[in-house]
């Protein structure tokens, strides 16, 4: 167990076997209700390639199997992982926007966790316009936490780092990176900083909340299957 619950809007920025998919994962296990968003299709419980799982959860493969679920149960499930693993392109936006516009307007109460956040929100070309609704004005509703991580926050719109209060900072070992981390992070020149996201190992992140710095380990997660 960790705490993150207190958290309102924040950024995994973490690089590729960080654990941040883990982390997600054991995150969305931990509430009583909550949506994983599933965008490269690592949390599906059928596929050989899946990094964790998050147990008594209904996966869907699409954002419209889920708006279609919600609409013939007239009900939503109390924690659903929703899968963008089969979309490419525009289909991507379109789809987060039906999903968030939806969740925007709906649904009450429930943390939102969100894997590789370029997909959605790219720096360059369309992004989600219901997305950044959601994140900047969710909370009004009750949508709290949202959070959610990248490994290419180069690749990432910054309108979106502009709304989080919490930044998980994982290992990095590009120097841009870490000069582009601490732009998003308004660090840019701490050396003292730039040296710890350095030497971080695997699973051991940095958390900034704009004041303080806190060492953050994330737990062995018991529903994972690729844990460094």
């Amino acid at each position: 167990m960790f705490a993150f619950k207190d958290d309102i809007t924040s950024a995994i920025l973490a690089a590729k076997g960080s654990g941040k998919s883990v982390m997600l994962a054991s995150m969305a296990n931990q509430v009583k209700k909550g949506i994983l968003i599933d965008t490269i299709g690592v949390f599906d419980p059928r596929s050989n390639f899946k990094t964790a799982v998050v147990p008594n959860s209904f996966y869907f493969t699409s954002p419209s199997s889920y708006l279609d679920f919600v609409e013939s149960e007239e009900k939503t499930p109390n924690k659903a992982v929703i899968s963008f693993g089969n979309l490419i392109g525009d289909e991507v936006t379109e789809e987060a926007d039906k999903l968030f516009s939806f969740l925007y307007r709906n649904v009450y109460n429930m943390p939102v966790f969100l894997d590789e956040m370029a997909d959605i929100m790219p720096l360059a070309g369309k992004g989600s316009v219901e997305f950044h609704r959601f994140v900047k004005n969710g909370r009004n509703h009750g949508n709290r936490p949202v959070i959610f991580a990248t490994q290419r926050p180069q690749s990432v719109s910054k309108s979106v780092f502009d709304l989080c209060d919490n930044f998980y900072i994982s290992m990095q070992r590009a120097p841009r990176t870490i000069e582009y981390v601490l732009d998003v992070l308004d660090e840019k020149g701490n050396d003292e900083m730039k040296a710890k996201i350095k030497n971080l190992k695997p699973r051991h992140f940095l958390k900034y909340d704009g004041l303080k710095i806190k060492d953050f380990t994330v737990p062995e997660y018991k529903y994972a299957f690729k844990q460094r």
